[in-house]
């Protein structure tokens, strides 16, 4: 299943035109710090709950139409990341944006030098991940993953993931994921809005040998904490 959509396209006129085809389309210019980015969505995506949804498999959906838009877990996430003490620090590195949806955390690391992965399930967001990362597409794979079955030929050293902990069913093979593919003092860089499921998923990777910490970034408007939790392995 995995494949790169980036290198599907050679023409980025051609790749919005065909989402245009398909989907209500919004277009927004997201500012963080002093960056730019030309962000396309689903314009209005709970008014297309129907065509957003992935078809059904074993009595369940293939995926759930979060995927359309930029949730304010990626948006505070990117904020973080831009912040004057680390910007330098992504330069070079290998970067997984895991569940990236419409990919602004991804853009952002590219945009400060990474080598990065962009990685759905839902083909498409990884459409418009793909587009949102053009400008930095000589340093991006958009990848359509299943992270439950599919192998990627490398490890990372950091894995993003906003908002992507909230189904206690996917925890096992998460934990699994994140063994796998984080090299050896690598980071997961996790944002999520303050869900119970958010604390308990820190409860269920600790006894795996993680350490965790967890910062509140800001409030949201339901006065729930988005939080950002780092997960890391113990020196040896």
């Amino acid at each position: 299943m995995a494949h790169d959509v980036l290198a599907d396209w050679s023409d980025r006129s051609a790749l919005l035109d065909f989402l245009v085809r398909r989907f209500p389309v919004d277009r927004e210019v997201v500012e963080i710090a002093d960056l730019q980015i030309e962000v396309f969505s689903v314009a209005n995506p709970h008014d297309q709950i129907d065509r957003l949804m992935g078809d059904v498999v074993d009595g369940d959906f293939q995926w759930e139409p979060f995927w359309a838009q930029a949730w304010p877990s990626a948006r505070r996430l990117s904020s973080w990341m831009l912040q004057e003490e680390r910007r330098a620090s992504w330069s070079g590195l290998r970067v997984l944006d895991l569940g990236c949806g419409v990919g602004l955390c991804g853009c952002v690391a590219a945009a400060l030098g990474a080598k990065v992965t962009l990685a759905d399930y839902a083909e498409p967001a990884m459409w418009f991940a793909a587009l949102n990362a053009w400008p930095w597409r000589e340093q991006v794979t958009a990848m359509v993953y299943n992270w439950h079955t599919d192998v990627f030929p490398e490890k990372f050293d950091v894995i993003l993931g906003a908002d992507i902990v909230y189904e206690q069913r996917n925890w096992s093979a998460l934990a699994k994921f994140f063994d796998e593919y984080l090299v050896e003092g690598g980071q997961i860089i996790l944002t999520e809005p303050g869900r119970e499921t958010g604390e308990t998923f820190q409860n269920y990777l600790r006894p795996h040998g993680w350490q965790i910490t967890s910062t509140v970034l800001s409030q949201l408007e339901n006065n729930r904490p988005l939080r950002l939790l780092l997960a890391a392995r113990p020196s040896k």
